[in-house]
């Protein structure tokens, strides 16, 4: 067996580091489940038709794929109950504000399927372009939840899961930073990065596709941090493997880490001067990823592309390039940030000022260039920094490229969602943890850490006001409240209790920041005392 490269050198402080992640897992798990909760049934991203894909699968065992998919009949009869208009009239939008007095009685609302009951299919479901290993989550967890489940408590259950996935988000951000030197105060920088992103918290507290392909990318992209670093473990390279295959069966957006991942091998073949063991450790991790790269070769076999979409009336010939490309800028530099940092359902309108979230973007983009452009962040050179930046820039020229054709091809915006560049989180983890905390100060570091986290707070409690303002009725906020707990899938003392620990979690969250970085630094710890970096 072939030796691993040399290993990076220990954190000189790490223990209250580690502590203060754990707690600030906690911390996002509360914020999740009280996502569970804000958003009313049925108002997240696609999540009719993730309900109605997952309950089809259950009941049909079969997942036919692209435009042959249906929606099962019972979901969609469901929708009128819980509030989204299925046929708006003149001046009337999908969604409206639901008044406390319009909520179905909780001992009247209707499981799904009656006990003897078949699920029907109706029309077309585009949830069927994605490969079927979420739903397969889905479908299994519907066959053990009671015959007589009120339909919101299943579609509540299944947000549920989205929870448990994305739960560990915050420990693997550290992680990678850790991994290549961070000290504490950007450890736990890299933790609270779930919590800066207010979009990817009511992502996590919904039923969607892209929990289980965020999560696979964060851990893909902590095994690539550790492979390129010298981990040439055959548990890791199988770990890898596998984890690429679920990946790859949850969203195409996991087939971004197909080069990251040889990259990883690549760098690591450079710094321990071999290329034997990080080739033969590759080619495991290629073999085991066919568990879940069959579905894209399948769809390269019927289809002819990776992944066919569009489901919309398609022009009769595509526009040409000069007609839609000035259209097509100036709408995707408005969607694709509002749609990273919040959309919250919010429909027709928009949660936060475009000059806002253009703000933001820019930030983001100027910390992930500082730590591409660093000769050195910590332990991490200029290999490491591409390699975790990598996934995100990639994410975002397949969303823009095939934003390109799609508008071409049917003439309007479609598919430029800002959440499809959150397979690439571990690329802004590292870039605030390790690029930005290098470039700061030492005796600064705590101080942004803390400040960052602040302002993460406010971003979140600004959506939740949001929220309420928009999806429930009422003069007050406190009116609002009694909408949402009448709409609630759970009973009003566990809704109160959810959305009471959830506001906690969120204002904790930068005391914790602080106080670990207080704690963790008496005295501040240089850049060079924390050992030499790896070569390349």
């Amino acid at each position: 067996m072939a030796r691993s490269a040399r290993r990076v050198p220990s954190l000189i402080v790490t223990h209250p580091s580690r502590r203060a992640v754990r707690v600030i897992c906690g911390l996002w798990v509360a914020l999740l489940l009280a996502w569970t909760v804000l958003l009313p049934t049925y108002r997240s991203a696609d999540e009719v038709a993730h309900v109605s894909a997952a309950i089809a699968f259950g009941a049909t065992h079969s997942w036919p794929g692209y435009k042959r998919l249906h929606h099962a009949d019972q979901v969609v009869d469901t929708l009128e109950a819980a509030g989204i208009r299925t046929n708006p009239g003149p001046g009337q939008d999908r969604y409206y504000p639901l008044p406390a007095d319009g909520a179905q009685p909780r001992d009247s609302r209707q499981p799904f399927v009656q006990p003897g009951e078949a699920v029907t299919l109706g029309h077309v479901n585009p949830i069927g372009q994605h490969p079927p290993g979420y739903y397969a989550i889905l479908a299994l967890v519907d066959k053990v939840l009671p015959a007589g489940t009120p339909y919101t408590v299943t579609v509540w259950v299944f947000r549920l899961v989205s929870v448990l996935l994305m739960a560990p988000l915050p420990w693997l951000l550290a992680a990678v930073t850790r991994r290549l030197g961070a000290d504490p105060p950007g450890v736990v920088l890299a933790a609270a990065v779930p919590f800066l992103i207010p979009q990817l918290g009511a992502l996590g507290g919904s039923v969607n596709n892209d929990s289980l392909v965020i999560v696979a990318c964060a851990v893909l992209a902590w095994l690539c941090t550790r492979i390129a670093t010298g981990d040439l473990r055959w548990r890791t390279a199988v770990g890898a493997g596998l984890v690429l295959a679920v990946a790859l069966l949850a969203k195409a957006w996991g087939l971004v880490f197909v080069p990251v991942l040889v990259a990883a091998y690549a760098i690591a073949a450079a710094r321990g001067r071999t290329w034997r063991g990080p080739l033969v450790r590759l080619v495991t991790v290629g073999a085991l990823s066919l568990l879940g790269a069959w579905w894209w070769l399948r769809n390269l076999l019927v289809f002819g592309k990776l992944q066919p979409a569009g489901h919309a009336a398609r022009l009769d010939v595509p526009l040409g390039i000069g007609d839609v490309l000035g259209p097509y800028v100036r709408t995707a530099v408005d969607l694709i940030p509002l749609r990273f940092w919040a959309t919250l359902s919010i429909k027709p309108g928009q949660p936060f000022p475009t000059a806002l979230t253009w703000a933001l973007s820019l930030a983001l983009l100027t910390a992930m260039a500082l730590f591409v452009v660093r000769r050195r962040s910590y332990l991490a050179t200029r290999a490491d920094a591409l390699l975790l930046v990598a996934p995100f820039v990639l994410c975002l020229a397949v969303l823009v490229s095939e934003g390109l054709e799609l508008y071409r091809v049917f003439g309007s915006p479609k598919g430029m969602q800002g959440r499809y560049l959150y397979a690439g989180l571990a690329g802004i983890a590292a870039a605030l943890g390790l690029g930005v905390m290098a470039t700061v100060p030492a005796r600064f570091r705590g101080a942004v850490a803390t400040a960052v986290a602040l302002g993460g707070t406010v971003l979140v409690g600004f959506s939740v006001a949001r929220v309420l303002d928009f999806h429930y009725a009422g003069e007050t906020w406190g009116e609002r409240l009694l909408a949402l707990t009448a709409w609630s899938p759970l009973p009003p003392a566990l809704t109160s209790l959810v959305l009471g620990l959830g506001g906690i979690a969120v204002l904790a969250l930068p005391v914790v920041v602080g106080l670990a970085v207080r704690a963790a630094s008496p005295s501040p710890v240089d850049v060079e005392a924390r050992g030499e970096p790896l070569a390349l």
